[in-house]
């Protein structure tokens, strides 16, 4: 019977950044798309000023969650491509708390609670990126 080689660490590594990268940009591709299909019905119960604004969002993320896609399919995820994603991440979690915390005057607790959830995703991607370039 043969035997099958083991994968070397490199390529194990690579395949965890990889993943890594997919499952984030699945992630905020379904994002996007949700605010693009429910994100006007939802503008009045979550407070938001403008409908137009969370579709603008919703493009903008699925924009940016088929890059991650398409990136991390057609290429190797190095270490700087996963740190330079990590830190994305860490800065829409910054946002995400800048926002829900002086947003609009007239943002719900259900809409800063949606912000939060938001940022907090971001972050855990925004960690484990960090903890698969630290991998030995």
């Amino acid at each position: 019977m043969p035997r099958l080689a083991a994968r070397p660490a490199t390529d194990r590594r690579q395949a965890t950044r990889r993943n890594l990268l997919r499952a984030d940009g699945l992630v905020v591709a379904l994002a996007g798309v949700a605010l693009l299909v429910f994100g006007a019905p939802l503008q009045p119960t979550i407070g938001w000023p403008s409908g137009g604004t969370l579709t603008v969002l919703g493009v903008v993320l699925l924009a940016y969650g088929i890059g991650l896609l398409a990136v991390s399919a057609f290429r190797p995820v190095g270490r700087g491509l996963t740190l330079m994603v990590a830190l994305l991440n860490s800065l829409w979690f910054d946002a995400s708390i800048a926002v829900a915390a002086i947003g609009p005057s007239g943002l719900s607790g259900a809409g800063r609670a949606a912000i939060l959830a938001g940022g907090a995703v971001a972050m855990l991607f925004a960690v484990a990126q960090v903890l698969a370039v630290r991998q030995r």
